[in-house]
């Protein structure tokens, strides 16, 4: 009978468990670094998303408008445009710095008045921002005269920003966007000198965006 059998089994046994404690150590490891990856990228896209998503960008709202008619002779005309708008900043992490933002209202697609804002900036946290523009008009094409006689004519407001988002100049990245108001009507007194927006607020439509 060999006496050394019994402690050849011990040995063997416990050879093969300590093998599989460094199987199961190596695949539990394994497991940690795959969840510490899988959150890492949850992370990197969830702020991704914030920056690059189109549902993180800027909208645009008229609040207000008004026209102070200054001189209306046959087709020309010269006026005082003030347009109120609400600047609406989606993003929960990221700040918006706009570089410069132009301004038009038209008739139809003819250009009545345009100005340029200079810089500004809109904080994070689903920020409104209310801003007053002043755009004037001189001596213009306008071929609205006869919705001006009956009491109210519509204008588009146009507008076209640059913007940086984000805070810091290592992983801003800059957007630009143009948006516009259909058909703002503007009511008129008696003497059609001054006029007010009749159906605002309005919403603006994003119709072109560049990355």
């Amino acid at each position: 009978m060999d006496s050394k059998a019994p402690w050849s089994d011990y040995k063997s046994s416990k050879s093969s468990s300590q093998r599989w404690l460094i199987i199961g150590a190596f695949i539990f490891l394994i497991v940690i670094i795959a969840v510490a990856l899988t959150l890492k990228l949850l992370v990197f896209k969830t702020a991704g998303d914030e920056k690059f998503n189109t549902k993180a960008n800027p909208s645009f709202r008229v609040e207000s408008a008004s026209f102070q008619i200054t001189d209306l002779s046959g087709s020309q005309l010269s006026g005082v445009f003030g347009i109120t708008l609400s600047i609406h900043n989606p993003g929960v992490r990221n700040s918006i710095f706009y570089q410069r933002m132009d301004v038009e209202v038209s008739y139809h697609q003819q250009p009545l008045a345009t100005t340029t804002v200079s810089e500004f900036f809109v904080g994070a946290g689903d920020t409104w921002n209310r801003m007053d523009v002043k755009l004037s008009s001189n001596g213009v094409q306008f071929n609205g005269t006869q919705q001006l006689a009956s009491g109210s004519a519509s204008f588009n407001v146009r507008l076209y920003a640059g913007y940086w988002i984000g805070g810091s100049s290592m992983n801003r990245v800059w957007s630009a966007v143009e948006e516009t108001c259909y058909d703002e009507k503007i009511g008129f007194s008696s003497d059609q000198k001054v006029g007010k927006l009749l159906n605002g607020p309005m919403q603006c439509t994003a119709t072109k965006t560049w990355y």
